[in-house]
């Protein structure tokens, strides 16, 4: 995704369910968790997840949520978090980091 934009996650594409009669279904909001550099997770419907990244973000973030092959009050249904990783691109371009990697020698 770019950063300063939103985007939407349809589950259909992420997540396979057992067999054809089944859909993936979000039943709890609340299981929708975000990390990095998004700005907000917010479930637009029990299967869309809408995902915003400021303009001033750039590089690794991840969405988590609980994901069910069947309505909640469904006994059959199976359930599991799942965490899809993000890969923001920078609005404009930025200069590089430089991260020194420390050097630790024993004695010897």
């Amino acid at each position: 995704m770019r950063a300063g934009s939103t985007l939407t996650l349809d589950m259909h594409d992420y997540v396979l369910v057992r067999d054809n009669s089944r859909s993936p279904i979000i039943t709890d909001a609340s299981s929708v968790k975000f990390s990095g550099g998004l700005d907000s997770a917010s479930l637009q419907d029990s299967t869309h997840i809408t995902l915003s990244a400021p303009d001033t973000a750039s590089g690794k973030a991840s969405v988590s949520f609980t994901v069910r092959d069947g309505a909640s009050d469904d006994a059959s249904a199976l359930s599991s978090t799942l965490t899809i990783p993000i890969t923001i691109q920078p609005a404009r371009n930025l200069p590089p980091r430089l991260t020194p990697t420390p050097d630790r020698r024993g004695p010897g």
